[in-house]
């Protein structure tokens, strides 16, 4: 009995040693289960929040493309209306468009503007022609003094006399008479484009490498 009993007994507690290592091996599982479990909230809490940020980026780069949109069409605008003034300018003075945009350019660099450069134009036009019919007049005079015949205009286009006029002028030294020759030959606001004269074919140079120029 004794003998019976010690094995028994020895029996009971290897059965409780493989007992408390399945216990341990469970709460092992459950530990490994828990930070499962913690990992996946915490996955789905930060893919909750990439998509609310994703959603919100959406949204704000619709904002961005509405606006560059909305500029672009307005660029898109401005340039077709421009386009059309430049037009309109050389069918009036003669003038090819690409030249008109590239004085545009020269006359804002010197403060003033395409419609004082136009308004000169039409002066030059109105000197030529007054010379031509009445061999006289006041800007007849100045062409001469600068040493410009009429026969140095005739084959010459429109912008290629404006410039070599205009070349002629800023070479006067004293400013009353370069003042005084410019409003004789280009009439009207002619004294704003003084400080243009002398810097048009650097100023065209630099509107074409802006790309400024319109055809």
């Amino acid at each position: 009995l004794t003998a019976k009993d010690g094995k028994l007994k020895a029996g009971l507690k290897s059965a409780e040693s493989r007992l408390s290592r399945f216990g341990g091996a469970v709460k092992l599982l459950q530990t490994k289960l828990n930070a499962t479990s913690k990992w996946f909230a915490s996955s789905a809490k930060g893919i909750n929040t990439a998509s609310s940020g994703l959603l919100s980026f959406g949204g704000k780069l619709l904002g961005i493309s509405t606006i560059v949109g909305g500029a672009l069409a307005y660029a898109v605008k401005q340039a077709i209306s421009m386009g059309d003034a430049l037009d309109k300018m050389s069918k009036r003075t003669g003038a090819s468009v690409e030249w008109l945009s590239a004085m545009g350019y020269a006359a804002e660099q010197g403060g003033a503007s395409i419609d004082n450069v136009t308004d000169a134009i039409k002066g030059m036009h109105e000197t030529i022609a007054e010379a031509k019919v009445k061999g006289t007049g006041e800007g007849y005079e100045w062409l001469r003094q600068l040493g410009i015949g009429l026969q140095d205009l005739d084959d010459l286009t429109t912008e290629e006399k404006f410039e070599k006029i205009a070349d002629s002028i800023s070479k006067v030294e004293d400013h009353a008479i370069r003042t005084k020759a410019a409003l004789g030959i280009f009439k009207g606001s002619a004294e704003k484009l003084l400080p243009v004269l002398p810097n048009i074919q650097k100023d065209k140079v630099e509107a074409k490498r802006l790309g400024l120029i319109v055809s």
